[in-house]
């Protein structure tokens, strides 16, 4: 591959590697929940597929489940061709999926479906973008991830207002391909003409803080080594509990806030304050994780994800579901910003595409089985409130596990 011009960070390359990784994070959108939460109602429906709320939340289950089993596979694929290819081979895919999506009969085809769309939009494109900022930035990393993590908040505040408004005027079926053919041709549009070669990182400017091992230190671990270590389980463990709570909130977030008298386009409204309070506290929790320990700060972001689902569990105005969604914004922003760059100081960056998909598998893994917990918790209590109340006290031990968070050393089990 082609070295780049510069690295420094004033020249233009790492503006290319983090505006491609952004635009990338952006066309996941229609593999993320928020957005195919959109089409809950016209799948449920009679004029759609006519699907039990647990027949759709269990063929989500099967799909994603499937996708998450693939995911360390795709990571180490990363680690071989690039990030760059491994996105534009994620976008052909995107669209591919969304056309079978578009024509889907029968709830087999349903599933196959939906493993397309969590596979390549949000499996496969969201860990290529974030495994090219890792190759990239070293010292800035928490900060270049704080901007991967906002382009999220962003999504979410715009992406599941245009599904739903798309979906009204052009009918489900032709929405599905409408939407995933645009972020298809974003994603290899980002990755073949804005990003550049995949280069080495930029040379390290200060220390990490809390003695976070360098991005491309010698001492990178393998997933097998990783896996050894309490560090790597307990940052797993806290992106599949944000993945699951928040996929079951936002995946069932129309018939949970129906329950208090909104209607699908309110519920859809309630994504703007989770999204903004999401912006800045991943901006912000970027800047921090670079210059503060991550531990209290992970903790923190855990507290937040389940005071706030708390809340929607609790829901009886338009406000408090405003008001839910807005703090679980801010606990997954501040997550998201500590995360990606703790697992890449921690581990190095030789093997990080392989342990990055890992990582990705437990976060597909947890919104797989978060949403059909909720649904099956809702039919056995005859509504959603009580269920994500359950859900939410599984902050409390996340919580405690993210504070015993340390470096891992070489031995260390």
């Amino acid at each position: 591959m082609a070295a780049p011009a510069s690295t420094s960070p004033t020249s233009a390359r790492p503006v290319a590697a983090v505006t491609g990784a952004l635009l990338a994070m952006y066309a996941t959108s229609p593999g993320q929940t928020y957005v195919v939460s959109s089409f809950n109602d016209s799948l449920t429906s009679p004029e759609g597929l006519g699907l039990a709320a647990t027949e759709l939340s269990g063929s989500y289950l099967v799909g994603t489940l499937l996708s998450a089993a693939c995911l360390t596979q795709a990571g180490k694929v990363a680690d071989r061709i690039g990030p760059r290819r491994m996105i534009a081979v994620a976008g052909v895919g995107l669209a591919a999926a969304g056309a079978l999506f578009s024509s889907v009969s029968s709830i087999v085809t349903l599933t196959i479906a939906f493993f397309g769309l969590r596979f390549f939009g949000q499996g496969v494109m969201s860990l290529a973008s974030s495994h090219a900022l890792a190759l990239r930035f070293e010292a800035r990393l928490g900060s270049v991830e704080g901007l991967r993590g906002a382009i999220v908040s962003v999504a979410i505040a715009t992406a599941p207002i245009i599904a739903v408004w798309t979906i009204g005027a052009a009918g489900w079926r032709s929405a599905a391909w409408m939407l995933t053919l645009g972020a298809g041709a974003l994603a290899t549009f980002a990755a073949l003409v804005i990003m550049d070669a995949d280069p080495p990182p930029e040379p390290p400017r200060s220390a990490p803080p809390d003695g976070q091992r360098p991005a491309h230190a010698p001492g990178s671990y393998t997933l097998a080594e990783a896996r050894r270590t309490a560090a790597f389980w307990i940052l797993l463990g806290s992106t599949a509990f944000t993945a699951g709570l928040i996929t079951a909130v936002h995946f069932h977030l129309q018939p949970l806030l129906r329950e208090s008298g909104l209607d699908p386009e309110q519920a859809a409204r309630t994504f703007v304050p989770f999204a903004a309070c999401g912006l800045a506290a991943t901006l912000v929790g970027g800047v921090m994780v670079d210059r503060f320990p991550a531990p209290p700060l992970l903790a923190a972001a855990m507290a937040a994800i389940g005071a706030g689902a708390a809340v929607m569990g609790a829901v009886d105005a338009a406000w408090a579901g405003m008001a839910g969604m807005a703090v679980i914004g801010l606990g997954h922003g501040l997550g998201g910003a500590v995360g990606a760059p703790t697992l890449a100081r921690y581990f190095g960056r030789a093997h990080h595409g392989a342990i990055r998909g890992l990582a990705g598998t437990a976060a597909v893994a947890g919104s797989a089985a978060g949403p059909y917990a909720l649904s099956a918790a809702a039919a056995a209590t005859g509504g959603f409130g009580p269920g994500v109340l359950a859900l939410s006290a599984l902050a409390v031990p996340t919580v405690i596990a993210a504070l015993a968070l340390r470096r891992p050393t070489r031995g260390a089990r």
